[in-house]
């Protein structure tokens, strides 16, 4: 009669899980591969509200047609994407769809759908003088502090007008010899008078803050 020796047979035990685990793991590979998948443009690093997307902020996974939203910006898309801004923060891996996107969002056009970054319903977009933001270069999403300057001689005063207004447009660089374009600001509508009282009466400086 032949006896098997608690080594050995522990040794085969092992054997054994191992070669199982290895067989479940080419299964589940094989599954995966056969599951039918969609390319889809997702977000490569937790990205904030107002955000320009670049190259090195999107890329394109495969994804389940389950988890892939319908208003998903198609992969083949990735270089049309480049340069647009997010109207709402996203997390990495995130795909993009075209509601979290200020340029395609419905209705209002792009002016308009940048403007609902503030997701205030009572803010005003105000374009302020070229000379406002002149050696400035803001971009969409930028915050900035308003300072108007009043008066003459003696009685000039200055004055934040609007603090922490958000950066909705932004010209592009002038061509030639041709007149630099406006920044355009979401202001409060309580505040927007005093800025445009001092814009025409006056003059007003766009102060960059910085990131929170």
């Amino acid at each position: 009669m032949k006896f098997v020796s608690k080594g050995t047979g522990s040794f085969f035990l092992l054997g054994a899980i191992m070669a199982a685990a290895v067989a479940g793991f080419f299964a589940l590979q094989a599954v995966r591969m056969a599951a039918p998948t969609v390319p889809v443009l997702v977000a490569k690093t937790d990205l904030k509200v107002g955000e320009r997307l670049t190259e090195d902020k999107i890329e394109v996974i495969n994804l389940p047609p389950a988890a892939v939203p319908q208003d998903r910006v198609n992969a083949d898309n990735f270089d049309k994407t480049v340069g647009y801004h997010l109207k709402t923060a996203l997390a990495a891996g995130t795909p993009i769809r075209t509601s979290y996107i200020a340029e395609l969002s419905p209705a209002g056009g792009t002016l308009a759908a940048r403007l609902a970054l503030t997701s205030q319903g009572n803010w005003r977009a105000i374009a302020l003088p070229p000379e406002a933001t002149k050696g400035l270069p803001v971009e969409v999403g930028d915050r900035v502090d308003i300072i108007g300057v009043t008066g003459e001689g003696p009685n000039v005063t200055t004055e934040v007008l609007a603090d922490n207004v958000m950066v909705v447009e932004v010209p592009p660089p002038p061509k030639d010899d041709s007149e630099p374009g406006s920044a355009v600001v979401a202001v409060p509508l309580e505040k927007a008078p005093k800025v445009v009282l001092a814009i025409t009466k006056g003059k007003v400086l766009a102060a960059l803050r910085p990131v929170e």
